[in-house]
């Protein structure tokens, strides 16, 4: 939690995953291709053992024939995609389906949802072809609305998923959310999409892991990248014990990425802390009388928003905003915090605990919209990123994107997508404009 890719030269060497719920459920993790301990040549490059690296190596070395080398600092999985709540949902960044519309028409907002629902449809395609048991829940996701003001909101979301997006979203009245998903309160109505699932999210990375080192990938944990220069037609990627040299460059490190080392990213990411808490498993008592049937992966309608599931241990994992901070006492409040809104919102589990808690760097941008992009000023250098706290799907996918852009091929990239990452404003103030954003929000929230 002290690691601010904003101030910090990066993430460590070699350090094991955080003491999270996933990480203790996981099972044995397949080996890697250990430190880069020697100089040696590739044509492709990816910095970062996540998701989107994870994806883009596998693709590579499928379409291209080649071998790329993946350099992770610690362990892959180790950022968000080892820290995630498992929430694969139908998502590009955080700007809402009318902001789509708004901005880009319906022509330009339905390219998005199909590239959203593609995510979707890659992530279920990597799980069967992984042959991992990554724990995915049957499909189904709620938008909760967290105040009585909400339901307008949310039934005209539905409208628009209807008449605009042809999907067959439906409305939740709060007799029918207890009667066949929870009893609880802050659960006004909800609309009920049907593409969202949840999953464990470092089995998944388990899973990627032996995809790509079983097409000849070679993939080197603790091997952090200290140093990129350029030298005559390639990449020079220093490490503590070895040089790797590359004709290409793949930065794949979202909300952990250096911006003291990579230039091209600087002042165009915000980094903000998002935590989870993992209760202890719900009696049978305590089941029945919270009525927590539902394996809908589900989200309030908050700014600041509470994301939560039932696992299928029947614990309850429940996510929100991140501590500001790695002091023991600040991460106790921080733990109580989440555990107090958990118990508003099932008052039922008034006597739950939480087994685990821990958190991790969420990557926004400042147009909240991902990015797979390839730098006009060095068209050997691609990058991923922006994912906004809804990565998962689209990381995946953003992989295979990467693949088929260095193999030629742009278009499956919806064109919203393609630029670079704007710079923030003043990207100097970002820590002050997050904290006043964050504060705005929360007053909004309680209107």
């Amino acid at each position: 939690m002290a690691y601010d890719p904003l101030t910090a030269e990066g993430p460590g060497v070699g350090l094991d995953h955080p003491p999270s719920y996933w990480a203790a459920t996981a099972g044995p993790a397949p080996g890697d291709d250990g430190p880069l301990e020697s100089d040696r040549e590739t044509d492709v490059a990816i910095v970062g053992g996540g998701y989107t690296g994870l994806s883009a190596a596998y693709h590579i070395a499928r379409m291209l024939d080649a071998r790329p080398v993946v350099l992770e600092a610690n362990r892959c999985g180790w950022g968000c995609s080892g820290r995630n709540g498992g929430f694969a949902r139908p998502m590009l960044g955080r700007l809402e389906l009318a902001d789509w519309i708004a901005k880009w028409g319906a022509p330009g907002a339905r390219a998005l949802f199909a590239e959203a629902l593609a995510g979707l449809a890659e992530t279920r395609e990597l799980i069967a072809r992984s042959g991992i048991a990554c724990d995915a829940s049957p499909p189904g996701g709620l938008y909760l609305a967290h105040r009585p003001n909400r339901i307008a909101g949310l039934r005209e979301k539905q409208r628009l998923l209807r008449e605009v997006f042809d999907d067959d979203a439906d409305f939740l009245d709060a007799e029918t959310i207890a009667a066949e998903h929870f009893r609880g309160a802050e659960a006004f109505g909800a609309m009920r999409e049907h593409w969202s699932f949840g999953l464990h999210p470092l089995k998944l990375v388990h899973g990627l892991l032996r995809l790509a080192r079983g097409l000849g990938v070679a993939v080197h944990g603790a091997s952090p990248v200290i140093g990129w220069t350029r030298d005559g037609n390639g990449h020079v990627l220093t490490t503590p014990r070895a040089r790797l040299r590359a004709r290409r460059l793949v930065i794949a490190t979202n909300g952990y990425t250096a911006e003291r080392l990579f230039p091209p990213v600087a002042g165009r990411t915000l980094p903000v802390l998002s935590s989870i808490i993992v209760t202890r498993p719900m009696t049978p008592e305590e089941k029945g009388e919270a009525g927590f049937v539902s394996t809908d992966v589900m989200v309030d309608t908050r700014k600041v928003r509470h994301y939560y599931r039932r696992l299928p241990d029947d614990r309850v994992l429940f996510g929100g905003r991140g501590a500001s901070g790695d002091a023991p006492a600040v991460q106790a409040r921080d733990r109580a915090r989440l555990l107090a809104a958990l118990k508003r919102k099932f008052p039922a589990l008034r006597d739950i605990t939480a087994d685990y808690h821990w958190g991790g760097w969420v990557n926004i941008s400042s147009d909240f919209m991902p990015r797979i992009h390839r730098l006009e000023t060095d068209p050997s250098v691609f990058y991923a990123m922006g994912y906004n706290g809804t990565g998962l799907a689209v990381a995946l996918l953003a992989g295979r994107r990467l693949a088929e852009r260095i193999a030629g091929d742009d278009q499956g990239v919806p064109q919203q997508m393609r630029g670079a990452l704007p710079r923030f404003p003043l990207p100097a103030l970002r820590r002050l404009g997050q904290r006043a954003m964050i504060q705005w929000f929360r007053f909004q929230d309680r209107l």
